[in-house]
């Protein structure tokens, strides 16, 4: 799985818009309605990743749902922290912890170990 940290979608500029986009759906359907289908259709992506990779290493115990919720929380805050302080946080330091967690959840699968 590479983070999207590497494509020109996460220029900061476009994280904004992002952002700005996500705080006026509150107040406006049209781009309530638009953010929660991007986000739907990003939810999917990763959750038929991750049950591919559940399969694949037969950990049928692991939740895909969960492991995608969290997965999308941690990097929805990642997102923030590029956001509000650009200077102090590095692109390649959120992948990490994102690892971690991955390698957690499935040595085999996202660790690179078998």
């Amino acid at each position: 799985m590479t983070p999207t940290s590497r494509h020109a979608i996460a220029r900061e500029k476009n994280i904004g818009v992002w952002y700005a986009c996500r705080a006026e759906g509150r107040t406006h359907p049209r781009y309530r309605h638009l953010c929660a289908q991007l986000y739907n259709d990003c939810h999917w992506q990763v959750r038929t990743m991750i049950e591919e990779v559940i399969k694949q290493v037969g950990h049928e115990d692991v939740d895909a749902r969960q492991v995608t919720v969290a997965l999308t929380a941690m990097t929805d805050g990642m997102w923030l922290d590029l956001q509000i302080q650009p200077r102090d946080f590095a692109r390649e330091e959120a992948r990490k912890p994102i690892e971690m967690f991955l390698g957690k959840v499935s040595p085999v699968g996202f660790g690179g170990r078998k």
